[in-house]
């Protein structure tokens, strides 16, 4: 990882600009999941769970990085490159789909 980076997430424990979060409900339980993007650093973090075990970051290429502890559970993916990743090629946002509504939502990338 870029050095600038790490040392810039390790002063803001992961402080990223722009954050967006949802709720995400599956029967009786319920996951606070938070989606961060910094176009700064264009990285962005999905964060499925608040960190409370030691975790590994997993490097399982060089644009995904997966926070993973010993005991399987993935705490956050963040991404590295984020709007190639994320951006639609027609409109450069990020566009987030309610599958079963159909309903869409386009949010700006930044894009240098």
């Amino acid at each position: 990882m870029n050095e600038e980076i790490a040392e810039r997430r390790k002063e803001q424990g992961r402080g990223w600009l722009r954050p967006c979060s949802c709720i995400i409900k599956a029967g009786k339980w319920s996951t606070h999941v938070r989606f961060t993007y910094d176009p700064r650093y264009n990285i962005a973090y999905i964060r499925f769970h608040e960190k409370r075990a030691d975790v590994e970051s997993v490097r399982i290429s060089d644009e995904v990085v997966v926070d993973m502890a010993p005991d399987g559970t993935i705490y956050g993916i963040e991404l590295l490159n984020a709007n190639e990743q994320l951006r639609d090629a027609d409109t450069d946002n990020l566009v987030v789909i309610n599958e079963a509504t159909g309903e869409q939502a386009a949010l700006p990338l930044a894009i240098d």
